[in-house]
């Protein structure tokens, strides 16, 4: 499950996939906050993104996101980007806070080993909140206030994905 990095996730998905063109949401909250969505910028994808060959990542993908309702399904819908995503939730669609919206996706989907991955200390919060293991993207937007598990490139999260969550 992807949270703040989500967008940058689908940015890096799209590159690897061969979609072009693929914008990301703009803004960040404060540090260690999380980044409210908006209009459409681009910026530049990490390392190993582009790699036309590479497998798809062989874990199934989620996305809980703070973004208000029909922002990610416009997303999706531009950028052909949906199918590689088996649910998603936001707190416009259910009026609830990022940890609940997490522990929905979990029970919803039946999830026995999920693992969120994210970029900031709300996203940290909020997994701890659902109870669900947390991969810090430390490429991102923010730091978490303690030692947890990270990688410091996309490239990186398949086998930390291995590495925490293994079936």
């Amino acid at each position: 499950m992807y949270g703040d990095a989500a967008a940058r996730y689908c940015e890096e998905a799209a590159a690897r996939f061969g979609l072009e063109g693929h914008p990301a949401p703009a803004g960040r909250a404060a540090e260690g906050g999380e980044r409210p969505c908006g209009p459409p910028r681009r910026h530049p994808l990490s390392p190993g993104a582009r790699d036309p060959g590479a497998p798809g990542p062989g874990f199934p993908l989620f996305i809980v996101s703070n973004c208000q309702d029909g922002y990610i399904e416009a997303f999706f819908q531009a950028h052909g980007l949906g199918k590689f995503f088996k649910d998603y939730e936001n707190p416009g669609r259910t009026g609830k806070p990022k940890g609940d919206n997490i522990a929905l996706v979990v029970q919803r989907n039946g999830l026995k080993k999920p693992l969120y991955i994210g970029d900031t200390q709300g996203d940290y919060n909020a997994a701890t909140q659902a109870g669900v293991p947390f991969l810090h993207a430390a490429y991102g937007f923010g730091h978490i206030d303690r030692e947890v598990p990270h990688v410091d490139a996309f490239a990186d999260i398949p086998a930390a994905v291995k590495r925490l969550s293994p079936p």
